[in-house]
């Protein structure tokens, strides 16, 4: 799975430059995953956004199941839960419990929201209007960075004594929009302003630049959650399992910014 499409191919070579085998399958067909764990002990499920989340977990993990698979590392979200008022959360819920009744040994990794994710998101307006919108208030999330992410996984994936357990990822700290506006400030050499809007208004700038309203209606219920500090973390998963700490969020900007 890769962000852009358009460079499907350069990372596909790149993957091939470092030993890595492509197998291709379709997660609504749970048919053509079967070859993809020839020989796999352990494995990743990670799924884009989608209406389809459950189903296609669910297709991944009966597949690997008839397959012998032993390990998987499941990529789920913080807050997750068979109550949650968020749809994408629950349909996540329902994807740990398919996979944990499975018999297949199971780690769930529960990231809150991502930050180099997010900046990437919102470094549009902040470079050409010195602003970002959002409807959080001043409700605090510990961003967790990607890479610790995937660091997390690669040690599930890669060693023993990870079965049967969740990790709450986050970064070392809760901030607020207001924060991560001066952080961005501080980094580019320019003001930059978070601005608080309705949910009804960035609903609409959402589906205008072309989220299905679905997504656009997701992103703001998680704002609500954010709000409500249904997400501030932190939590101590990433110190415990990496040895160091969680990237912060000025590391995130960084990174990101070297990117663009």
């Amino acid at each position: 799975m890769v962000r852009n499409p358009k460079k499907q191919d350069q990372v596909v070579a790149d993957l091939q430059s470092r030993g890595a085998e492509i197998a291709q399958g379709d997660f609504a067909d749970s048919g053509s995953l079967a070859h993809c764990f020839a020989g796999v002990e352990s494995a990743f499920l990670l799924v884009p956004v989608a209406l389809e989340t459950a189903e296609w977990k669910g297709n991944f993990v009966r597949a690997a199941e008839k397959n012998g698979v032993e390990h998987i590392v499941n990529l789920s979200v913080s807050g997750a839960s068979s109550t949650t008022p968020i749809d994408l959360f629950r349909w996540h819920w329902e994807a740990e419990q398919t996979l944990e009744s499975s018999g297949i040994a199971w780690t769930h990794l529960q990231p809150t929201d991502l930050a180099r994710f997010n900046v990437r998101s919102i470094l549009p307006t902040v470079q050409a209007q010195g602003a970002f919108y959002s409807s959080i208030g001043q409700g605090r999330v510990a961003l967790v960075d990607e890479e610790d992410v995937a660091e997390v996984a690669a040690a599930a994936l890669t060693e023993n004594g990870h079965e049967g357990k969740k990790y709450v990822l986050t970064g070392p700290k809760a901030v607020t929009y207001s924060e991560i506006a001066n952080a961005l400030a501080s980094r580019l050499g320019k003001p930059v302003n978070y601005i608080d809007i309705e949910p009804a208004q960035a609903k609409q700038a959402m589906v205008a630049a072309g989220l299905p309203d679905w997504v656009a209606d997701f992103i703001n219920d998680l704002r609500e959650l954010e709000k409500s500090g249904g997400a501030s973390g932190p939590t101590p998963d990433i110190q415990n399992l990496l040895g160091r700490a969680p990237r912060t969020l000025e590391e995130s900007i960084d990174a990101t910014l070297s990117e663009a």
